[in-house]
């Protein structure tokens, strides 16, 4: 009995390591009419510090070839605030190449990420507020500040915010035109259990707390959802997000492999 019980941790073990340090790229779709081409954007969130080969080499690897109308890096570049910014410089240093590298901060992320960003390379789209890929009938993207001011003339509109946005929120950015929003911060749940999904949510759109089993609850934790006519994509993100003074051990990931993702965005019917 001690034999396969023993094969069992390590097979959970082995599990989770590869869900933590071996990222996957994932491809969603998002419709939307009145777009005149297809726009290829990828979005990357929560690094949380996290290295993934020398140089971001891993994630480098499974970029190569391809190239994006635009990066969305949606927040938590660092572990916590006052951390290293190194392994989020080599991020963006990584997928500047890709396309134009659009960031905004999260949580973990003190005032000194952004300018550390841009200096590499990025842009801080919560002081830039908007920035647009092909033109007038492209794509706008915007902080979630900008949400009331939606330009006139724009086309498909896309906003970035770290945590995921609220129903209220959601509402306000449909009835001004916003087609998508990008997000992150949920990690997925860090660990979904087979039937009960997502273990652990931290407090997202309507929810002020912590929530346990939080999909059993009806939140939207990880990939695409349309609300209140505006399609929401949550990440599962590339880190895990650890508290001070609990060894590095402690926090994995598990059924919740790290990811970037190529949101497609095309033209509705095709």
């Amino acid at each position: 009995m001690l034999l396969p019980a023993a094969a069992v941790v390590a097979l959970l073990v082995l599990l989770a390591w590869r869900d933590t340090n071996k990222p996957v790229l994932r491809t969603v779709t998002i419709p939307v009419e009145g777009l005149e081409r297809p726009y290829r954007l990828l979005h990357v969130t929560d690094l949380h510090g996290s290295r993934f080969g020398e140089a971001q080499s891993s994630l480098t690897t499974l970029l190569r070839g391809r190239s994006y109308d635009a990066v969305a890096f949606t927040g938590d570049a660092t572990l916590a605030r006052g951390t290293d910014t190194g392994p989020a410089i080599e991020l963006v240093e990584a997928v500047r190449h890709q396309g134009p590298v659009l960031f905004v901060p999260g949580n973990h992320d003190d005032s000194a990420v952004g300018p550390a960003l841009v200096s590499a390379g990025a842009t801080d789209l919560s002081v830039a507020k908007q920035f647009s890929v092909g033109g007038p009938k492209g794509v706008t993207f915007l902080a979630v500040s900008e949400i009331g001011r939606v330009p006139q003339a724009s086309g498909t509109v896309v906003v970035l915010e770290h945590v995921p946005l609220s129903s209220e929120q959601l509402r306000a950015a449909g009835a001004q035109g916003v087609d998508a929003v990008l997000s992150g911060h949920t990690h997925g749940g860090n660990m979904r259990l087979p039937l009960l999904g997502a273990l652990i949510a931290p407090p997202i759109g309507d929810s002020a707390d912590w929530t346990l089993l939080p999909e059993r609850k009806g939140l939207h934790v990880e990939g695409i959802k349309k609300v209140s006519g505006v399609w929401v994509h949550i990440s599962r993100g590339l880190g895990v997000g650890q508290k001070a003074n609990l060894p590095e051990w402690l926090y994995f990931r598990f059924g919740v492999r790290a990811e970037m993702t190529e949101v497609l965005v095309v033209p509705s019917g095709r």
